[in-house]
């Protein structure tokens, strides 16, 4: 694996993530594979991304634990609080059913360790959840 990879590696990994064919993002996450690796949540109307997160464990019990509000990033509850609209958490999850979509790519897709690969993304898409 390589630890510290240069900026194309990088760029390279993430356009491929965002190329990447999207799912509905809902707390069904079977069509999600449970191997670790990083994970883009974006508005499916705008394509903004919201938030990226990673899982050195498995992507899909991560997307789980955060749908439950299960994990310190509680994505519902950080919707919510960015959005005056949403008066609640179940009116956080309808939106996020209906707007969200998720892509990834597990650890086995790219060369580079699963932290600096989110950091990057992170600091590229400066998605407003992970604020």
């Amino acid at each position: 694996m390589n630890i510290q990879p240069n900026i194309d590696e990088a760029t390279d990994m993430l356009k491929e993530m965002l190329d990447r064919c999207p799912i509905s993002f809902s707390g069904r996450t079977l069509d999600i594979p449970n191997k670790g690796g990083i994970y883009v949540l974006s508005n499916k109307n705008t394509n903004e991304p919201l938030y990226v997160g990673c899982s050195q464990k498995g992507i899909q019990n991560r997307l789980t634990d955060h749908w439950a509000g299960n994990c310190s990033s509680d994505l519902v509850e950080k919707l919510v609080k960015e959005c005056p609209l949403l008066k609640d958490k179940n009116e956080g999850k309808s939106w996020i059913e209906e707007n969200v979509e998720v892509r990834w790519l597990t650890e086995d897709e790219f060369d580079m360790d699963i932290k600096f690969a989110e950091h990057f993304a992170i600091g590229v898409l400066r998605p407003p959840l992970n604020g």
